[in-house]
């Protein structure tokens, strides 16, 4: 293998190479971009949106295409939020000012829609509980169709214009969209049949609602992958990239296969928590210009901010509790330990194993990341606290400031984002170019024969970063 440091200083040449002239041949421009003579949407399959116009015509110009694709919003994005579904009701909450930008006189179209039977519009907003938003009706709840719309003004505006993502961090990480090419095979017949089969249980389950559009929330990525279309795009917040691998339910992973190769995921156990250790060791936190991934304002404010930072980190980072909380964290079994612990205190039952982990997992993201008022009346963070007390001081410190708890997670993440993508999958790379590499945040994805060589790239990165070996395991999609 190519020396780690020797690699790292190639990164920068090699990622401001352009395009090959040839990438371009047959490419038609217009007004600078790149011309689509269509573009693929998706809306519920019992919804004749042609045959629906021209029986019910509406007052106003119109463009059949606006219509098709305020209800693929309103069908697509829960694909992307799964919250919707169980935290607004079903209910899609759309920007109404991208739609503003895309769609001018929006508002008639999705009152149109309305008037037709087709949306329901819950326009109430209760803050915490649900948002304003928009469903398929009952009457049209079905499965997904595809369906193509012309209007070039409107697709320029979807494919290039107002993006909500972060389009320069996305074209750096281009060259792993490369990988999803025509060599991508989609098992379509066994991923249905699986959701179909869990369709049909969920029917019989009382406590589920929106069965219909879990499917579709589910099924839609997978017809993407299938028809060739796919997401790319790094986010503007925890700087992650969103792939049709991150939006797929787990369980579809085993129908895919890259030319005929079983894919397989090296992945960062218990992640979130061992990218922390950056947060407790003052010269991690240093050396990896970790203030400059921290986004709350309360501290960006402050006079000596981030000296001040580290000097509570020095404090705290050989203290016994911090010593332990790393120890379980390397070794991959915190929320094991931590689940253990909730038991013996009486705050969970002796589950299964594979069921307390769960459960110990969701007490853990919620004691690290609510806000630090949370503990006032959450007992979950009064254990964590007393088991790592100089742990939690430091997480509330990033925390500090009402309405700036996201600031751990999207720290955590951005940390993340720079050390598997940036780091580990550029090393990749330009060691061995022709080696498939996928990324699901905290894991690279590649074929059963480059396993080891990329969990080698990937652990050396994280243990120069760290200081101690990454607890990784590997995942077969099979």
């Amino acid at each position: 293998m190519a020396n780690f440091c020797e690699v790292e200083s190639a990164l920068n040449l090699h990622y401001k190479k352009k395009s090959s002239p040839n990438q371009d041949a047959g490419l038609v421009y217009k007004n600078g971009y790149v011309f689509l003579s269509s573009l693929t949407l998706y809306v519920p399959e019992s919804i004749d949106i042609d045959k629906i116009l021209l029986d019910n015509p509406p007052i106003f110009n119109y463009s059949r295409d606006v219509f098709v694709y305020i209800v693929h919003l309103v069908t697509s994005i829960p694909a992307r939020k799964r919250d919707i579904l169980d935290k607004h009701d079903g209910y899609t909450s759309i920007n109404r000012k991208i739609l503003q930008k895309r769609v001018h006189g929006y508002k008639k179209y999705i009152e149109y829609l309305k008037q037709q039977g087709i949306l329901i519009e819950r326009n109430v907003y209760s803050p915490g509980n649900y948002s304003m938003g928009l469903k398929i009706s009952d009457k049209y709840g079905s499965k997904l169709k595809p369906i193509e719309i012309t209007k070039w003004t409107l697709i320029k505006s979807i494919k290039y214009l107002h993006q909500t993502f972060n389009v320069e961090k996305t074209d750096e990480l281009s060259y792993l969209k490369n990988w999803f090419n025509s060599n991508l095979e989609i098992d379509l017949n066994n991923g249905v049949a699986f959701l179909e089969k869990l369709y049909n249980e969920e029917i019989s389950n009382p406590d589920i609602t929106d069965e219909r559009l879990r499917y579709n929330c589910r099924i839609l990525p997978l017809q993407k992958l299938h028809q060739g279309d796919y997401a790319f795009h790094v986010d503007d917040t925890g700087f992650r990239l969103h792939t049709n691998f991150t939006q797929l339910m787990s369980p579809l992973r085993k129908v895919i296969k890259y030319d005929g190769k079983t894919l397989c995921a090296i992945d960062i156990k218990n992640s979130q928590l061992y990218l922390s250790i950056g947060l407790l060791d003052s010269e991690i936190f240093l050396n990896n210009s970790m203030g400059e991934l921290i986004i709350n304002p309360k501290l960006l404010t402050t006079n000596n901010y981030p000296i001040m930072v580290v000097k509570k980190i020095k404090e705290i980072e050989n203290e016994s509790d911090v010593v332990k909380f790393k120890k379980y964290v390397q070794k991959g079994v915190f929320y094991e330990y931590f689940g253990d612990v909730l038991v013996e205190n009486g705050f969970l039952k002796n589950l299964p194993k594979d069921k307390l982990r769960k459960k110990a997992k969701e007490i853990v993201f919620s004691s690290v990341y609510s806000p630090n008022s949370s503990i006032g009346y959450k007992e979950s963070i009064k254990i964590f606290k007393a088991l790592f007390p100089n742990v939690y001081k430091i997480f509330s410190l990033i925390k500090t400031g009402k309405g700036n708890h996201p600031a751990l997670s999207i720290c955590l993440q951005r940390f993340e984002a720079k050390l598997v993508l940036n780091k580990a999958c550029k090393i990749i790379s330009i060691i061995r170019p022709n080696i498939v590499i996928y990324t699901l945040h905290d894991s690279i994805i590649t074929t059963e024969d480059n396993v080891e060589f990329v969990k080698g790239v990937l652990k050396n990165v994280l243990k120069k970063t760290i200081g101690v070996n990454p607890p990784l395991k590997i995942e077969r999609w099979e």
